[in-house]
């Protein structure tokens, strides 16, 4: 039974190699010449038998590479060397021009009940740079099992790339840590919060519990139909999907009761639950969508220009939601639990850090506006790459704009939840439109930003109205 699976962000190129050694137009000049995207990966496989083939296809549906993986002992030919190179030679002529290649090596392993033969086949001359293009074959005996293609870069360039300092990859991992922490230590303090009774339970439960099901309903989204089509592999599938939910559900609940607990500790309000961080349902939906639309496109822009400065050509298209059954739907939940998760980490950060200024009065400095700063400047620090001058320079340039917004948002973090969606709709909305293929995709795409579109209608007309009335 085959499953297909989007893999729009692979090319069968050392894209490093490129980025490093070649100027910009050069380097995206190969990237169209030589490059190959891969765009589809279609496996068949079966419960019950050990072999499968994948084959994978790029976005006319060329053939690119393929393997057939079967056991060690299965039977099969025994050809000689001489034999197995004219049938991989065959086999290879039909997707290069095998006249520019030369064999470079060939090798052969005795199976149980067949032989097994390795060729590698390497351009005459260099494709780009100092690097030659080469193509892997397998013969499986007397049946060309895997063509694999690949660029061979110098082996010092490969040496040199892989040498790293330990002050640089302590960098490296900054950004990392300053995201990962949060999500760590918050789910501790929501579960201290719930055993001392500091924060209420219930609204914390029934947002882990939508976050469970909406996960639950984005795995079953995307099993493939190798797994509808058969039993074992559908219950497997399921299992999974049930199993991220559940995980995923618990984490969401543990991190709200955290967030609602440190926001409390910051605030010293007297009010629990969601109320105590801005999510209650008294909330001003309106005030929620005009300041969310506000932060926005700040937002959009600070992703843009991250990407700007070290923006590099290449084939990288985000598989995302082209392997999901309702593209639009997809997109639209994981954007939901990617902000939700976002927002209460925030409030959380935030929280904790207004608690420890509050204590400590560090020369009379607003514990509010210092823990602001702060957690825009985490924020920040944690989307960019360290090793990126320019984009140390964009975080130092939006940090004062960042915190900023944060205080115009106040304590409404509902807005900051629609901006984190709208910041993840957008793109998808706009890749699900720009991709080459079935319609299915171009209406999934469409349907999120005429969404978007009158959700912005509808906050810019309340934003009139209320300046109307005085």
């Amino acid at each position: 039974y085959p499953s297909v699976q989007p893999v729009a962000d692979w090319v069968d190129l050392d894209l490093s190699y490129l980025y490093d050694e070649l100027d910009r137009p050069t380097a995206a000049a190969a990237v169209r010449e030589i490059g190959h995207a891969r765009a589809w990966m279609v496996r068949w496989s079966a419960w019950d038998r050990p072999d499968s083939w994948q084959v994978d296809l790029g976005p006319a549906g060329e053939v690119l590479a393929y393997n057939r993986a079967i056991p060690e002992d299965a039977a099969g030919a025994t050809l000689a060397l001489p034999a197995a190179q004219s049938l991989a030679a065959a086999a290879l002529e039909q997707q290069v021009d095998l006249a520019q290649y030369a064999l470079l090596d060939a090798g052969s392993v005795q199976r149980t009940d067949r032989t097994d033969h390795t060729f590698t086949w390497q351009t005459r001359q260099t494709v780009v740079g100092e690097a030659y293009q080469r193509v892997d074959v397998v013969v499986q005996g007397d049946q060309v099992a895997a063509i694999t293609p690949s660029l061979y870069t110098p082996p010092i360039y490969r040496r040199e790339r892989d040498q790293i300092t330990f002050a640089e990859s302590f960098v490296n991992k900054i950004p990392a840590a300053l995201a990962s922490w949060p999500a760590l230590i918050l789910p501790l303090v929501g579960l201290i919060g719930v055993l001392r009774r500091q924060v209420a339970v219930r609204p914390w439960a029934w947002l882990g519990l939508a976050g469970g099901v909406i996960w639950l309903l984005l795995g079953i989204g995307r099993l493939t139909h190798g797994q509808l089509a058969e039993g074992p592999r559908l219950i497997q599938g399921l299992s999974w999907a049930l199993m991220d939910g559940v995980l995923n559900g618990g984490e969401l609940a543990l991190l709200g009761a955290g967030a609602a607990t440190a926001w409390r500790l910051g605030t010293q309000s007297d009010q629990r639950g969601a109320a105590g961080i801005g999510l209650s349902v008294r909330s001003r939906l309106a005030d929620a969508l005009q300041l969310g639309w506000l932060l926005a496109p700040f937002l959009l822009l600070f992703v843009l220009a991250r990407a700007w400065p070290g923006a590099k050509p290449g084939l990288f298209a985000p598989a995302g939601a082209l392997g999901a059954l309702l593209p639009a739907l997809d997109s639209l939940g994981r954007a939901m639990l990617s902000a939700t998760t976002t927002t209460l980490i925030l409030a959380g950060v935030f929280g904790m850090l207004k608690a420890l200024f509050s204590r400590w009065r560090l020369g009379g400095l607003d514990p509010t506006l210092a823990a602001l700063l702060l957690t825009s400047l985490g924020m920040l620090l944690a989307a960019i790459n360290l090793r990126e001058p320019a984009q140390i320079g964009l975080a130092l340039l939006a940090w004062p704009l960042a915190t900023w917004l944060g205080a115009q948002t106040r304590g409404n973090l509902l807005a900051i939840w629609w901006a984190l969606v709208v910041l993840r709709v957008l793109p998808a909305g706009l890749g699900l439109v720009g991709t080459a293929g079935p319609l299915w995709y171009a209406l999934n795409g469409g349907l999120l930003l005429v969404g978007l579109g009158m959700s912005a209608g509808w906050a810019t007309g309340r934003l009139i109205e209320t300046r109307a009335q005085g």
